[in-house]
């Protein structure tokens, strides 16, 4: 299975960070929204007549001072956020917010359209999935309107909600609204919870299907077509890629299978490719065919790539304690600008070809000159 670049599991921290930024923005952005509101409202009621205090009063009153409150508790959160965790960082962002709307209800308590505020808190806690997060928020913001609802003195009056219905009626729409925006997240929630372990599964059978593809199952190392796929990559490229293809063959393996059997055969070549994926980290292994396989370098050191063979004869010799006798030959071609990698292929064959003749050896293609 090729590594990719960027796991999901990095995808998910990226974006949950990004969303935590954006959280925050809506916060900030309510607080200013608010201001502008109540700065324009002024005008159009002055306009008609329908302020009945002065301008420095209503300022004071509608703007700087729920302005003064939630910018306090925005700095007071911004503190906490740069000393807590990336996981109470959500807690916080989402009680912010819940502040934030609980103050401008406590303002325009008279206004029943900012019963619905609640919700904004709510809804937005959502984007994380977290059942714990959603009912923490949906907690505090439920307890912030009732106690708003209960004790509201900013405009003049006590809310009385025992004794007027009016106002009963009130805060029961407003706790039902927030009550359904806490049920919505809680199914927004599990259904995403869902589709993504519906997706999981979907990209493991992927991956799964792609390594049978890619992969000899015996050996559990790469096979032609991942080879194929990979000289396919090699000549997309615009520009020409520096590598080392490398032939290796086992000598004589046929006498493996005779003298101890096929399964002693398989297993031997089982045992190659543990090896061979050892060593992943320095070549890729595919394996060509029977006894055969090819190795890919980015490193095109000769000298280098050599005692690397050297060492991989050496492992593979080794298996069983040597009381099979084998012997390893290979040949190696370094890549050549213009020329494609099945002609680089059938160079180090080529030089495979002159390593067998001499057997347990490596040979170096040379490019016959005219």
């Amino acid at each position: 299975m090729f590594k990719k670049k960027k796991t999901h599991e990095m995808e998910y921290e990226e974006l949950e960070m990004k969303w935590k930024q954006l959280h925050l923005g809506i916060g900030i952005l309510l607080i200013l929204c608010a201001a502008m509101i109540e700065i324009g409202m002024f005008f159009i009621m002055d306009h008609y007549r329908l302020v009945n205090c002065t301008m420095e009063r209503y300022f004071k009153k509608y703007v700087f001072f729920p302005s003064g409150i939630n910018f306090g508790i925005l700095i007071i959160s911004m503190i906490m956020l740069a000393r807590c965790s990336e996981a109470a960082k959500k807690y916080i962002i989402s009680i912010f917010l819940s502040l934030v709307c609980a103050v401008l209800m406590f303002v325009h308590g008279n206004f029943i359209s900012l019963y619905v505020l609640p919700i904004i808190p709510i809804l937005t806690t959502t984007i994380y999935g977290e059942y714990a997060l959603v009912t923490c928020t949906a907690a505090v913001s439920g307890i912030l309107e009732f106690i708003i609802f209960l004790y509201g003195h900013w405009n003049g009056y006590a809310v009385e909600v025992k004794q007027q219905p009016e106002s009963r009626a009130d805060f029961i729409v407003g706790m039902l609204l927030a009550g359904s925006a806490y049920l919505i997240s809680l199914i927004i929630i599990w259904f995403e919870k869902k589709k993504r372990e519906i997706r999981i599964r979907k990209e493991q059978e992927r991956i799964l299907l792609k390594q049978e593809l890619m992969e000899n199952s015996l050996t559990r190392i790469r096979n032609r077509l991942a080879l194929q796929l990979l000289f396919d990559k090699i000549v997309d490229q615009e520009e020409f890629r520096s590598y080392v293809l490398a032939i290796m063959d086992i000598d004589d393996f046929k006498g493996i299978n005779d003298r101890y059997g096929h399964l002693s055969g398989d297993l031997f070549l089982e045992k190659t490719g543990d090896i061979l994926r050892s060593h992943e980290d320095i070549f890729t292994a595919f394996r060509f065919g029977g006894d055969e396989f090819c190795l890919y370098f980015k490193e095109t050191d000769l000298k280098q790539i050599k005692k690397i063979c050297s060492e991989l004869k050496r492992e593979i010799k080794g298996i069983g304690g040597g009381k099979l006798q084998v012997s390893v030959s290979i040949g190696i071609a370094a890549a050549q600008e213009g020329v494609k990698p099945k002609k680089i292929l059938e160079y180090a064959d080529a030089a495979l070809y002159q390593a067998k003749g001499e057997k347990d050896s490596i040979c170096v293609y040379k490019e016959k000159k005219n």
